[in-house]
């Protein structure tokens, strides 16, 4: 529903004029935000005091915002796309916004030259698997807890009660406008439903009924495996979702310090774990059965090509990856079914909010515009359509029941756009495609009601005296647990080797040194 903007700014200045002031959690650094803030209203940042008592916020001044974004220039319909959001944003904003795309290649190298380069720009695309948290602390964004509060009032409150906002908390200040959605962990096993029935094998509901289907695979289809992971090592994942454990927060997410994803207070080691022990015994069973290729250690094709391509019966995906599965196969194999589930049946672990998010730079010269734009693609469902989407009856429009298509006369592989949206997503406006699965985003809307984002979600560890064993760890991770994790390594010796190249990259202090720190943050909140 598109919202005037005499009511956004009406909306801002009663904001504005509660000055409320939200304590973030975790260890404060007052001193840090202080000399970021200082700086930022040098640049020329309005602050609260300015903006109190004007009957709108003034946007009389034309302003240009710069933003970094992850991806390439998009197809030829991009240019056409950027002007009418431009001229969207001129008319409600007065602002334009001027994109500059870092390439998928080159950003882990690029951003963080950006973040340090004390550049005056406006967003940045920002997320912890980018080291959002990491940067944050080093001064590179602005802390945006009170204006967000005072120039995008209605998304705070709506973040607030979901309890995102909280999670993407660094030292007490808010670096990040995190994208307004929120996604789970939440992965199923995908299969060949039509070899399923074809040999007659029971329904796939658990370990026992999957295995016995790769077990007819093996012995009546010779040219496809059950199950290639290549050197994806999804797997695992699972028996963290099972068991109601957070994804490893030392040594990556294949790691081996995790913690109860409900509680947070204690970490533990998972292969200390008799859980642990169970899984690497079955994956040890299955490949010497053959449920995926003896190089799997040096496979390079991704378990989701593999399946497409027919070269094997079972996969692992997520929500979006299955609506895709479903809709590919429809089309280059209609006489395939699909059938998937997921064996998790305790809680859904949400996404950390901090995983998909837009920075303001620490120097910028307009972030209450840039804010002020943010709120605007949060409250009306029209703009932020023409945003994500492109132009209306150009790129994309919807049929009768309000599903996503593609224009009549259009070729689908024309319509990619810049990817300006990937930190700006807003949950409750995106559509769904009319190729899109209903079944598939039922079942997985249905996870939805058992989510919760994990305890610690908001946590970051100090590497300072610690960030040697770290490393350490993470490299016998991939030595040693890689290997018992695709069944490759024997279980028994195997798991005898990883402990002990565990204890002598440090994962005792390590262990300590963290837990205090968790302990702090709990008694913090």
């Amino acid at each position: 529903m598109r919202k005037s903007l005499k009511k956004v700014f009406s909306v801002l200045l009663a904001a504005t004029m509660m000055a409320t002031v939200v304590t973030g959690c975790g260890n404060k650094d007052a001193g840090n935000k202080e000399a970021i803030n200082e700086s930022s209203k040098a640049a020329g940042t309005e602050n609260a005091a300015e903006a109190t008592g004007t009957t709108t916020p003034d946007i009389s001044e034309h302003v240009v915002l710069k933003g970094y974004f992850i991806g390439d220039e998009g197809g030829i319909y991009a240019d056409q796309a950027l002007e009418n959001i431009n001229k969207i944003l001129k008319e409600k904003l007065n602002v334009t916004l001027e994109p500059s795309m870092i390439s998928w290649s080159d950003y882990v190298d690029k951003l963080p030259l950006i973040y340090a380069s004390g550049e005056a720009y406006d967003f940045a695309y920002a997320a912890n698997w980018i080291n959002y948290s990491k940067e944050a602390v080093k001064g590179a964004f602005l802390d945006i807890n009170d204006l967000m509060q005072q120039y995008a009032p209605e998304t705070y409150k709506e973040m607030e009660g979901l309890g995102i906002l909280e999670n993407c908390m660094v030292n007490g200040g808010l670096y990040m406008f995190p994208a307004n959605l929120q996604e789970h962990q939440t992965h199923t096993f995908a299969w060949r439903e039509d070899l399923r029935e074809k040999y007659n094998c029971a329904e796939i509901t658990d370990y026992a009924t999957l295995a016995a289907f790769c077990d007819t695979i093996l012995e009546n289809e010779k040219e496809m495996l059950p199950m290639n992971f290549s050197n994806q090592n999804l797997i695992q994942y699972f028996l963290n979702y099972e068991n109601d454990w957070a994804r490893p927060i030392i040594g990556g997410d294949v790691g081996v310090v995790t913690y109860n994803v409900t509680e947070g207070k204690e970490l533990f080691n998972l292969i200390d774990t008799p859980q642990y022990e169970e899984f690497i015994k079955r994956q040890h069973e299955w490949y010497k059965k053959g449920y995926w290729s003896k190089s799997v250690l040096s496979e390079t094709m991704p378990i989701n090509d593999q399946f497409l391509t027919g070269k094997s019966a079972v996969t692992v995906l997520n929500q979006n990856g299955l609506i895709v599965d479903v809709t590919k196969v429809k089309s280059n194999n209609p006489d395939w079914k699909i059938g998937y589930a997921s064996f998790d049946t305790g809680v859904v672990e949400f996404i950390s909010p901090s995983g998909n998010g837009t920075a303001i730079g620490a120097n910028s010269k307009h972030p209450e515009r840039a804010l002020m734009l943010l709120e605007l693609l949060n409250q009306d469902e029209e703009v932020y359509r023409e945003f994500y989407y492109g132009p209306k009856g150009v790129t994309w429009d919807v049929n009768a029941d309000g599903k996503l298509i593609v224009p009549e006369g259009v070729d689908p592989a024309t319509t990619n756009l810049r990817n300006l949206g990937m930190g700006m997503n807003v949950g409750k406006f995106r559509l769904t495609s009319v190729h899109d699965s209903q079944e598939v985003i039922d079942t997985f809307t249905a996870f939805n009601e058992r989510g919760i984002y994990p305890a610690l979600s908001g946590f970051v560890i100090d590497d300072s005296e610690i960030s040697a064993e770290i490393a350490a760890i993470a490299n016998v991770v991939t030595e040693y647990k890689v290997p018992l994790d695709f069944g490759v390594a024997d279980p028994e010796k195997g798991l005898v080797e990883l402990k002990e190249k565990l204890k002598e990259a440090g994962i005792d202090k390590v262990m300590q040194v963290v837990q205090k720190q968790v302990d702090e943050y709990n008694a913090s909140k």
